[in-house]
């Protein structure tokens, strides 16, 4: 028992120490994007709270894939010095720049480093050969690319009746 104990003790700090590094890693990347980006969008690099969401929204695209559909700011655009004219704008541009970055994020193809491959089927890493895909089905042609075809049908036997049950024993026969 103490060396399942052990065991899982140093499986969850490995686990632990590599969630904190891949969330460091990812702000690493966020960052160096938001530089990247501001060299080309100059409109959008005077806003604080812009910077901030398109950082995040980079960072949580690579963390957990696409979240930029309905993000919630954080607990700092809730507060009542956020309920006026300027901390709506704050939060606007805190969400502008979190759709902006998870954009951003989504077209590195960092994304697809970071997911592990399992079985078939599974995306190439940019710049590597894609498997060949299977053969189009027979006689319909019209697969989408990227599309595994159906597998060959298989003839099924076809049904036959039953033979008809045996007779039940006699009571207490058996």
């Amino acid at each position: 028992m103490a060396a399942q104990i052990t065991r899982n003790l140093v499986f969850e700090t490995c686990l632990f120490t590599d969630e904190i590094t891949g969330k460091v890693y990812y702000c690493l990347l966020a960052q160096s994007a938001w530089k990247t980006y501001q060299g080309e969008h100059p409109d959008c690099a005077g806003s604080k709270d812009f910077a901030r969401g398109f950082k995040r929204g980079y960072a949580d695209y690579l963390e957990y894939g696409d979240c930029s559909t309905h993000p919630v700011p954080p607990q700092r655009y809730w507060k009542i010095h956020h309920e006026t004219p300027q901390g709506r704008a704050a939060t606007v541009a805190w969400l502008d720049g979190f759709r902006a970055g998870a954009a951003a994020a989504k077209a590195s193809g960092y994304r697809e480093l970071i997911i592990v491959p399992i079985g078939k089927g599974s995306p190439s890493p940019p710049g590597m050969p894609a498997p060949p895909l299977p053969a189009p089905s027979p006689g319909d042609g019209t697969l989408p690319p990227g599309m595994p075809a159906a597998p060959p049908a298989e003839e099924l036997p076809h049904p036959h009746a039953l033979p008809d049950a045996p007779p039940l024993p006699p009571n207490g026969g058996g």
